[in-house]
């Protein structure tokens, strides 16, 4: 989307619709364990051409992911670690319901970007219910109220409206977001 905000270009990398639960989690599934052994999504090779393109006309990035789009980002850097790219212009990551572990993700930020003058911070934000990014992520809580599965899951993000986020985050609440520092940096890659 060409000046999309401030002035800014947005661009999104969508994951194909599955149309129900059970394909979706199958997709996620796959997408999660195997895609890193027998190959990327589109929707990777498309995210990280985005990457090297902006990395080409040296403009940072500042990546918001959602649920499956956790996957599709960190099997980009995946990627990008096996090719031995150091400075791909990440300048911040919103992870938001991730199935992803924050930590793996920041670890492997910071050597995709370990090249760069600035460094970028991965944030995490996760409801006390969600359990895609609780129980499969590994991720700690970052706040709500008590809510529904699908309610605590699909309610991220400072653009949703207060109808549906008060009652999953509290009255006047959005989703919260923590720093995710690495706890190994250097450590070996999952």
């Amino acid at each position: 989307v060409p000046n999309g905000v401030d002035g800014k270009n947005i661009y999104v990398v969508a994951n194909p619709h599955t149309g129900n639960m059970l394909t979706e989690i199958v997709y996620a599934g796959w997408d999660k364990f195997f895609s890193p052994i027998f190959g990327v999504s589109d929707a990777t090779e498309n995210r990280n051409a985005i990457m090297l393109k902006a990395k080409e006309q040296g403009v940072k990035v500042v990546e918001i992911d959602h649920s499956r789009g956790n996957i599709t980002g960190h099997n980009g850097n995946l990627e990008f670690v096996k090719a031995g790219e150091t400075n791909i212009p990440l300048s911040q990551v919103q992870m938001n319901g991730s199935p992803v572990n924050a930590n793996d993700m920041s670890r492997v930020v910071g050597i995709i970007t370990s090249g760069n003058k600035t460094q970028t911070n991965v944030y995490q934000s996760t409801h006390q219910n969600d359990l895609v990014s609780t129980f499969i992520g590994g991720n700690t809580s970052t706040g709500g109220l008590p809510s529904s599965f699908y309610d605590s899951h699909t309610n991220y993000g400072t653009g949703m409206p207060s109808s549906k986020t008060d009652s999953v985050w509290g009255i006047g609440q959005k989703s919260q977001s923590i720093l995710v520092q690495p706890s190994n940096v250097q450590g070996e890659i999952k």
